[in-house]
C-alpha cells in the first residue's frame, strides 16, 4: 500500500505549481499581446476590437501552460510518493531476509 504524500510534498507541490504558472501566464500573456497586437495593428483592426481578441488568445495560451504545469507537478508528487514507498519496501525487505554466514 502506497504511503500518502505529506502535507509538505503537497505544499511544495503547489507552491511550485503557482509560481511557474503565475509567472508563465504572464509571460504567454505578454508574448501574445505583443505579436497579436503587431499583427492585428498592422491588419488595420481596431484597436478596442483587437483587446478582445488579444485578451481571448492570451487567456487561452495562458490556461494551456496552466495545465502543462499542473500535469508535471502532480507527476513529480505521485512519483516521489511511489519512489519513498518502493524505499521504504526495500529497506524492510533488507531488515527481514534472514543473514547467511560466509565461509
Amino acid at each position: 500500500m502506497p504511503t500518502k504524500p505529506t502535507e509538505t510534498d503537497y505544499l511544495l507541490t503547489w507552491l511550485w505549481f503557482f509560481v511557474c504558472a503565475t509567472v508563465g501566464g504572464a509571460l504567454a500573456g505578454a508574448l501574445v499581446g505583443a505579436a497579436g497586437g503587431a499583427a492585428l495593428g498592422a491588419a488595420g483592426v481596431d484597436p478596442t476590437q483587437a483587446v478582445f481578441v488579444i485578451g481571448g488568445a492570451s487567456f487561452v495560451a495562458s490556461g494551456l501552460l496552466s495545465y502543462l504545469f499542473f500535469r508535471l507537478f502532480v507527476k513529480r508528487l505521485v512519483l516521489r510518493t511511489l519512489n519513498r514507498t518502493a524505499r521504504r519496501r526495500r529497506l524492510r525487505a533488507v531488515r527481514s531476509a534472514p543473514v547467511s554466514l560466509v565461509r
